[in-house]
């Protein structure tokens, strides 16, 4: 005999949002590549969860045609963000990286971006999120200062 809990996933992590909050504890769902290969099933899930589960945007985890537009259409939802720069053998794609947190802020992203190195570019791990740290920072004062400019 097979459990319910294979039969009806979405029931079995709605409980355990149901549960979560009763604890005191916040549960986050993320855009993971295949299980949440798309804003539409993002969406979906987050409709259907009516609230109880919140959601952590991914820079790094929808790498394809569409990336920006996707991210965009979910990004207004996200309490949390992984903010996963992309890195070559050239470095940080800065271009790529402030797009991201562009297009996150104009879809009225207001939480934190918790900074994700997972690259060799830098041999020292740290100097790699400080340029992360440094570049949303430039975006962020710059989106500031436009907004203080039509003030």
């Amino acid at each position: 005999m097979i459990s319910n809990c294979y039969l009806n996933p979405l029931s079995r992590l709605a409980f355990l949002a149901r549960r979560s909050l009763f604890e005191g504890v916040a549960n986050h769902a993320e855009n993971w590549f295949d299980l949440l290969p798309g804003p539409a099933e993002v969406n979906r899930l987050l409709d259907a969860l009516g609230g109880k589960v919140g959601l952590n945007g991914d820079f790094g985890n929808w790498e394809r045609v569409g990336k920006y537009d996707d991210l965009a259409r979910i990004m207004g939802r996200a309490e949390l963000c992984h903010a996963k720069g992309r890195y070559s053998a050239a470095g940080l794609d800065a271009e790529d990286y402030i797009r991201c947190v562009k297009l996150s802020t104009a879809a009225s992203y207001q939480g934190p971006f918790t900074l994700i190195y997972d690259s060799t570019y830098h041999r020292d791990e740290w100097a790699g999120i400080l340029e992360e740290r440094d570049c949303i920072a430039d975006v962020l004062r710059e989106g500031l200062s436009i907004k203080a400019s039509y003030n």
